[in-house]
């Protein structure tokens, strides 16, 4: 968000005041997912991620030492990686709106972007099955929510060519 902050503050005296009220929303919105994506992360995520590696240790009579740097370069990427991906809707509907996908690409190619959303699951968490799996299943629901979202936003000469087939 303070890079986000940082450019948005050389950007906006080069705009218009109708481009700033067009910007605006979008910048709450951006913010507002990542926000989300953060908090998700650190009130479910990490949790019960450290807590499946504690119990993982006590179960074969291991005491835990956790040093503050690695907590601290977990948490970091875990946050990041969380707030990045929760993006996903806002990046869908400027891609939608200037053509470059479709609903149906989306839908085309569905399966590939599950596999692919488990595979960057897999890199920005903690490397255990429940936090992948807890980073997974919201992006699936943020795809899904993404077709829909493309769907309203692409071109109308694309919805109307799509009907006429």
């Amino acid at each position: 968000p303070i890079i986000f902050y940082q450019i948005w503050q050389f950007v906006v005296p080069a705009l218009y005041q109708h481009e700033r009220k067009l910007i605006f929303p979008f910048v709450i919105l951006s913010t507002s997912l990542f926000l989300i994506g953060v908090w998700f992360c650190y009130v479910f995520v990490m949790p019960m991620g450290l807590e499946f590696f504690y119990t993982q240790y006590q179960s074969i009579g291991v005491s835990t030492t956790i040093k503050i740097s690695e907590y601290l370069g977990l948490l970091i990427k875990a946050l990041l990686g969380f707030g990045l991906v929760f993006e996903l809707p806002v990046l869908c509907f400027f891609l939608g709106k200037l053509g470059i996908i479709t609903d149906k690409m989306l839908w085309q190619y569905c399966r590939h972007a599950i596999a692919a959303i488990f595979l960057i699951a897999a890199l920005l968490t903690p490397p255990d099955v429940l936090t992948q799996v807890m980073m997974a299943g919201p992006l699936i629901v943020l795809y899904f929510l993404s077709i829909l979202i493309v769907r309203w936003v692409q071109p109308k000469a694309d919805a109307t060519s799509a009907e006429e087939e």
